[in-house]
């Protein structure tokens, strides 16, 4: 903060002590050559405001001037600004202020002595070193609110961007969590309709599973009950066929009997 107090003082010092030596080595109206066809001192003495303008009212400029300084000295110590353009500018027009001010108070008039004459006939007005340092500050001042907008367009774009993001984000987010529903939903619509197919198959199988046993034991009883007949059908055959050899055998018997019998008699 001092180091704009200094500043400030420097400022008046700069503008004060080459009205001085203006006023101790020139005469009223003299003009010096600096850059020939561009730049001249001339002194003159100005009763207005900057560059001779408003010169009837000079008083309302002086208590103007005066509000303003003070406003803008009350302001830079109570917020105590942190942007060093927007710090230089101030020191800048509050220095260029009260240089000009001392001149009013003490002479009752300002000595301007810098003459630009390279364009005659757009400018035409002699200014001091204070009037130069108040318009470089006012300079300043609107090139730091440019780039203050700037920034504050910059930060508005950004955190738009950001929130639009953060709604893209949830959006998405949401889509996902409804797409994630509706596959978790036809998981589980997929698993149900598996599980009916699966039970369905399973109970298909069993049944075929029963009628095929079934019949596999109906095919086996008939063999069974074929072989069975048959045994039966041999054991009858081979009783007949023994009854028959009995018979035979008894025939025989009866024969070599009588034959014995005839032989006997003989």
């Amino acid at each position: 903060m001092y180091i704009w107090i200094i500043f400030m003082l420097l400022c008046v010092f700069l503008d004060q002590i080459t009205k001085y030596l203006v006023v101790i080595y020139m005469d009223l109206y003299e003009s010096v050559d600096i850059i020939p066809g561009v730049l001249r001192f001339t002194y003159i003495r100005n009763e207005g405001a900057a560059f001779g303008s408003f010169s009837d009212s000079r008083w309302v400029f002086m208590v103007l001037s005066a509000v303003a300084i003070v406003g803008i000295l009350v302001y830079f110590f109570v917020k105590k600004p942190q942007n060093k353009l927007f710090c230089s500018a101030l020191t800048l027009i509050v220095g260029g202020g009260v240089g000009n001010m001392i001149d009013r108070i003490r002479l009752g008039y300002v000595v301007d002595f810098i003459d630009f004459y390279a364009f005659p006939n757009v400018w035409k007005w002699n200014f001091n070193v204070a009037d130069s340092f108040v318009c470089v500050g006012a300079g300043l001042v609107i090139l730091w609110m440019i780039i203050d907008i700037v920034k504050e367009n910059k930060k508005i774009r950004q955190s738009e961007t950001e929130s639009t993001i953060r709604a893209e984000g949830s959006d998405s987010a949401n889509i996902q969590d409804v797409q994630m529903n509706d596959i978790h939903n036809e998981d589980i619509d997929r698993i149900q309709d598996d599980c009916e197919n699966s039970c369905q198959e399973e109970a298909g199988l069993s049944e075929n599973g029963a009628t095929e046993s079934r019949a596999d034991v109906v095919k086996e009883d008939e063999p069974g009950k074929s072989t069975e007949q048959e045994s039966q059908f041999t054991i009858k055959q081979a009783d007949e066929g023994n009854d028959n050899l009995d018979d035979v055998k008894n025939t025989d018997n009866a024969t070599d009997s009588e034959e014995n019998l005839n032989n006997k008699n003989f």
